[in-house]
């Protein structure tokens, strides 16, 4: 099935569908366990991190300032994403719901962050996971942190350049 959107061509096939649900579904059970256990990348090393190396690599204390954006991003996202069936009509509602949730709480500074948390990002697809039983995992479906943290970083520059009057 082939459909013109925004004058390009968007085809999926049943066969990649049914791919993309597949890798979807190993997605949440290998990330809900990764989740439960340690960092994301922690498979890769025989030994623990240094704890001077994750003082040095965390970016959490700065890029706080960028949640309201990566919510909205990956409220979008989420939305693409049920649009070809990587979640369910249900499953958005409940992603969404939690995404207002999750905006909420960074809003009160009650947002539960965790010390395993290395970036804004990760803490709240974490938290997403959390609240929606394993389903948010899908979430990070077919991009990579590099397209969530250059959107989110466009969107605060877009935003501040605005407020200067330069956009």
């Amino acid at each position: 099935m082939c459909k013109k959107r925004r004058g390009a061509k968007f085809c999926a096939s049943k066969y990649s569908i049914f791919l993309c649900v597949l890798v979807s579904s190993w997605l949440i059970i290998y990330l809900d366990e990764k989740m439960k256990s340690s960092k994301m990348w922690d498979g890769r090393f025989s030994q623990k991190t240094d704890p001077e190396m994750e003082a040095f690599s965390q970016s959490l204390s700065f890029d706080r300032r960028l949640a309201v954006y990566d919510v909205r991003v990956n409220q979008a996202y989420a939305k693409a994403l049920e649009k070809i069936g990587i979640f369910s009509k249900e499953e958005l509602s409940k992603i969404l719901s939690h995404l207002e949730h999750i905006a909420i709480e960074l809003q009160a500074g009650t947002f539960p962050f965790s010390g395993e948390d290395e970036d804004i990002h990760m803490a709240i697809e974490r938290r997403l996971t959390e609240l929606t039983g394993g389903i948010g995992a899908k979430i990070h479906t077919g991009r990579s942190r590099n397209d969530q943290v250059m959107t989110d970083v466009f969107l605060y520059l877009k935003e501040k350049n605005q407020e200067a009057g330069k956009w």
